[in-house]
């Protein structure tokens, strides 16, 4: 699909344009973070927004192996905290899905996993 708006903006009048064709928006940590927090929080935030169902959900994690421990037990927590359920109540973080088929989609990684 990405195509076909590249190959409008050059026949029209050569607009400028962005497209996000799915890719998969990795986060990268380096080895020689000295700062957690705000990756942690950063890394969170950018799987959990929006019940991870946007363009540029963080779907990836590409973590140094020096400190892939660590990081992974300080995002655990956070993960954690990120209260699931009706969308309505002011202490979800975490609602209802965009449609029943997403749902079981879902539910089938973490199945897998």
């Amino acid at each position: 699909m990405g195509r076909l708006f590249l190959k409008y903006s050059a026949d029209s009048n050569m607009k400028r344009i962005i497209l996000e064709c799915g890719g998969k928006s990795p986060a990268i940590v380096m080895g020689d973070v000295r700062n957690f927090a705000p990756i942690v929080e950063n890394v969170a935030t950018g799987i959990l927004f929006c019940q991870g169902e946007n363009c540029s959900a963080g779907s990836r994690l590409i973590v140094h192996e020096s400190i892939k421990d660590r990081l992974l037990d300080e995002l655990k927590p956070v993960f954690e905290s990120w209260t699931v359920g009706d969308p309505l109540e002011r202490t979800t973080r975490i609602g209802a899905m965009i449609e029943q088929e997403h749902l079981a989609k879902v539910l089938s990684y973490i199945e897998t996993g």
